[in-house]
This record gives structure tokens, C-alpha cells and sequence, in this order.
């Protein structure tokens, strides 16, 4: 798969939105085929777990595959790009930083 050449999305700014009321935003995605969002970054950590189709997800730390029914946990502030060479359904979670404390960064 050739990524430089996938058609790029721009990521969504939902998981920017700063809200003490709403620790977790949640977002269905829904995407019809092969595509890339190019590098960027939330204040937000991110959770992506594909209901159908696999992501590729890349960041400074490492790259990963995270195929439907399975999860990626991507920090607040740490730089990634998600691509896909099909047509992916995917629930997304965006947790507010002071609830991430507890878990892995």
C-alpha cells in the first residue's frame, strides 16, 4: 500500500473541544474507502476501535495494526496518523486528560 497516495482526510477537531462537563466525547466514524489522516494531535487521549475494517496507526512511539474488535490508545498530545486501505467503520472515544491519569501514557 502506497500511503503517501491514499486520499487524505482531515482529522475531525470533536476530540479538541475542551468541556469540564463531558470528561468523554464519543464519535461513530464512518469512512467508504482507503484513506489517511494525515499527522496530528488532540488535547484529548483517543481510543479507536474499528467495528469493521483495520486501521494502521503511527506515531513517534511506534506503529501498530488494530484490526476490527480490537483497540488503540493513542495520549493526549502525542503526534499520530491513522490510515486504512479500505472502507472502515470505527467507534472513537476522546478522554479528557485530568481522567487519564491512571492509565498508561
Amino acid at each position: 500500500m502506497d500511503i503517501e497516495n491514499l486520499p487524505t482526510l482531515n482529522p475531525r477537531t470533536f476530540g479538541d473541544l475542551v468541556d469540564d462537563q463531558s470528561p468523554i466525547l464519543s464519535l461513530h466514524w464512518e469512512a467508504q474507502g482507503a484513506h489517511r489522516a494525515v499527522a496530528h494531535t488532540h488535547p484529548r487521549a483517543q481510543i479507536i476501535y474499528p467495528l469493521r475494517g483495520v486501521y494502521w496507526a503511527d506515531s513517534p512511539q511506534g506503529s501498530w495494526v488494530v484490526p476490527m474488535n480490537q483497540a488503540v490508545w493513542i495520549p493526549s498530545g502525542v503526534y499520530h496518523e491513522v490510515y486504512t486501505n479500505n472502507s472502515v467503520e470505527a467507534l472513537i472515544l476522546f478522554v479528557d486528560i485530568a481522567y487519564t491519569d491512571r492509565l498508561l501514557k
